[in-house]
């Protein structure tokens, strides 16, 4: 071998080596990001769920006030 084949072959390893440095920290930020969609997701559902139990104590709220103004001989 000579110097130049030995110098290339130390950039070519150098190189690889950057490379699988950076593809691993490639992957750990992959999971990062998914963990962070996975919680926002769960984030979102939470909202339309309270926005679902609000919805229905409005609706509850209206059939009261309906069934106050009603008495015992009117029927609905």
């Amino acid at each position: 071998m000579t110097s130049t084949e030995t110098e290339d072959a130390v950039r070519r390893r150098t190189a690889i080596n950057d490379y699988l440095k950076r593809l691993l920290q490639h992957k750990e930020l992959d999971s990062r990001v998914r963990a962070v969609r996975e919680n926002l997701r769960g984030a979102k559902e939470f909202g339309k769920t309270e926005d679902d139990l609000k919805s229905l104590q409005s609706v509850g709220q209206i059939i009261g006030e309906v069934m106050r103004g009603s008495s015992e001989t009117s029927f609905l």
